[in-house]
């Protein structure tokens, strides 16, 4: 992988890529674009992870670096289909986030 690159958008952007990409007719916070030869795009709507960070008792740098991590991990083919995988994942979120300073927001 060599680029990642990730937008910052709202609400309503992102339900237009997931309708687009997905056939799913809703919003979400994080989606993305795997890229064989330059890596991916990442897209985040910023007010649903402003909104699931006051959930959490986050802060909003939080949720965007562990998003964009999990977002990332996708782009490398990581995948959380199972719960063995989604536990990997969350270690690998960790590891990152922590190399950040950052905890994780679910913990």
């Amino acid at each position: 992988m060599t680029d990642v690159r990730v937008l910052l958008s709202n609400s309503s952007h992102l339900a237009e890529l997931n309708h687009k990409f997905r056939a799913k007719n809703q919003p979400t916070n994080v989606l993305s674009f795997p890229d064989e030869e330059q890596g991916g795009d990442i897209a985040v709507a910023i007010d649903i992870v402003s909104s699931e960070a006051d959930q959490q008792g986050a802060t909003l740098h939080q949720m965007v670096a562990m998003l964009v991590t999990h977002a990332t991990l996708h782009l490398a083919s990581f995948h959380h289909e199972h719960e063995s995988d989604y536990q990997t994942m969350l270690r690998l979120e960790r590891q990152v986030l922590s190399k950040m300073s950052l905890d994780h927001p679910f913990d």
